[in-house]
């Protein structure tokens, strides 16, 4: 079967991957429990009457609900308009107007908008869909099909939503992948919101292109860099506090077990320390 839509990625590393981890690197999830989970919210909000093929708008910070909601609509064949949270209300109605989307589903403890009080809901802990990942409509999505509206910057006027086609988004994935020789073994950390382009599809659908693990953060903090640690292992650590003195116990970012060589945009096990680099997504192997 060609790989070309995000939901029929997503039931491959299902099959394939199922121990992959994926999600907030304090709790990541196991592959195989967050698609069933995904799958289960994709029931749920068809059941609330939304139309496949109908966009319907995200809005949230990075978090595990965030992505399952991601996953439940690209299983629900829903492409999806992935909004800024930090967009005042007004800003908020003004990029969403145009693309009239038929729900706005809120993965943040949010109210709702005047604008689009109507169509909000909110997909925390959204359960109780039933009928497996079978018969869900996004399966017979076709590559020239809507996956997402993701924000431009940098343009004059008010953020636009361009989209991108469930292709796209697997080839882009894919071409992540190959270009940084990800394989099954590798964990990539993607620090950044996940409405970006550069950590949704370089970093998770990059991760899922090549069967690897992929971590997140609630929020990117720029004094949060990563250092290597005696034997290479990797850590986050606060560099002001290490520059004082302070004997700060580092955090091990989603262990899998066995040593950690930092690689990617810096390969090899032979760097010392990782402080004042860009605080960029590193990919971490696991050896």
């Amino acid at each position: 079967m060609t790989i070309d839509t995000v939901s029929r990625l997503l039931m491959a590393r299902r099959a394939d991957s199922p121990t992959a981890l994926l999600g907030i690197a304090e709790a990541p999830m196991a592959l195989g429990d967050a698609v069933d989970s995904a799958a289960s919210r994709a029931h749920a909000l068809l059941a609330r009457g939304l139309v496949p093929g109908e966009p319907v708008a995200l809005v949230g910070e990075n978090s595990n609900d965030w992505l399952l909601t991601w996953m439940a609509c690209q299983l629900a064949g829903l492409p999806t308009a992935l909004i800024n949270p930090s967009f005042p209300d007004e800003l908020m109605s003004e990029v969403l107007t145009p693309l009239a989307p038929q729900a706005v589903l809120s993965t943040d403890a949010r109210p709702a908008p005047p604008s689009v009080a109507d169509g909000w809901i909110d997909a925390r802990g959204l359960i109780g869909g039933t009928g497996g990942t079978a018969a869900l409509p996004g399966l017979r999505a076709e590559g020239s099909d809507l996956s997402a509206f993701m924000l431009t910057w940098g343009t004059t006027g008010p953020p636009k939503l361009v989209a991108q086609s469930q292709r796209y988004f697997v080839s882009l994935g894919r071409y992540i992948a190959d270009g940084l020789g990800l394989t099954g073994r590798d964990t990539v950390l993607t620090p950044l919101p996940l409405f970006h382009i550069n950590p949704l599809g370089y970093g998770v659908l990059g991760s899922l292109s090549a069967r690897a693990s992929c971590l997140s953060l609630p929020r990117f903090l720029g004094a949060l860099v990563l250092v290597a640690g005696p034997g290479y292992r990797c850590h986050r650590r606060d560099p002001a506090r290490a520059a004082a003195g302070d004997p700060q116990a580092p955090h091990d970012i989603g262990r899998r077990g066995g040593a950690r060589v930092a690689r990617g945009v810096l390969r090899g096990s032979r760097v010392p320390d990782l402080v004042r680099r860009p605080a960029r997504s590193l990919r971490l192997r696991v050896d």
